[in-house]
């Protein structure tokens, strides 16, 4: 009676045998499914390289581009750098109207020693005298001369503005700026020769004015523009004694031109 369980025994250890063997073929045939899709996955990797490759490139170009722009900008400001400065170099010289106006102040009358005179009472006492010291015509005329120079860059009309105030205002206090004024008009014209006669009244009729100094450098640049190194050097040279800007502005003339 055994021997029947038995073989049935051994049949059914067969057949779990036979299924798990069945079972373990499934899992290895299985395999080869995901070795033929391998092939598919590692023949994409080039295509991704190649893509990283091109962006690689062009975050490159777009690099150089960036510094490109860097460097066109820093030309850029450098330019209105340049600009600017000679812009104040002009603007220095306007401010020294004020300067010179209030130099008129000290034609007032001052109030005799030990009397007592307010702070604001002195300021209106020299208000008063610069005023009285130049017309209101006179002075009228010649900032609207000014304006036009250096605010409007309009020099057409501020040179006939500067010339119909000399002749209107024969003995002007500003007569000597308006001749100062009407040689830089003249050098921008680059009429040199006529900017050469302007700043030449100036020099020699005006010794003691605060123009002078700037006169004697703008005739050196003048004879320079005209050939006549010769008379050029003399006065850059004397302009360069000068302590202050214009000094400076001299001796950058002559370094570049003259050395």
């Amino acid at each position: 009676m055994k021997a029947p369980y038995l073989t049935a025994a051994l049949a059914a250890v067969s057949l779990s045998a036979a299924q798990l063997s069945f079972a373990q073929a499934q899992v290895v045939d299985t395999q080869p499914i995901v070795d033929n899709r391998s092939p598919a996955i590692s023949q994409s990797v080039p295509v991704s390289n190649s893509s990283a490759d091109s962006q690689a490139q062009v975050f490159y170009q777009l690099q150089q581009l960036q510094q490109e722009v860097l460097q066109l900008r820093g030309l850029v400001e450098e330019q209105a750098f340049e600009l600017k400065r000679f812009k104040q170099q002009r603007m220095d010289d306007y401010l020294d109207l004020d300067r010179r106006l209030a130099s008129l102040a000290k034609t007032a009358p001052t109030s005799t020693p030990g009397s007592l005179v307010s702070a604001p009472s002195t300021v209106a006492n020299v208000a008063s005298a610069a005023t009285q010291a130049v017309s209101a015509g006179d002075l009228q005329d010649y900032r609207a001369a000014i304006d036009l120079v250096l605010h409007k860059q309009d020099y057409d009309q501020g040179e006939k503005l500067l010339l119909q105030h000399i002749a209107n205002y024969p003995n002007s206090k500003f007569l000597p700026n308006s001749q100062y004024w009407l040689g830089q008009i003249y050098l921008i014209k680059r009429d040199y020769e006529q900017a050469k006669q302007r700043f030449l009244i100036v020099k020699e009729q005006f010794p003691d004015h605060d123009k002078y100094i700037d006169a004697v450098f703008k005739l050196g640049k003048a004879y320079h523009l005209l050939g006549d190194n010769a008379s050029a050097v003399p006065h850059l040279q004397q302009a360069a004694k000068d302590s202050g800007s214009v000094g400076k502005l001299a001796e950058a003339y002559l370094a570049k031109n003259f050395r």
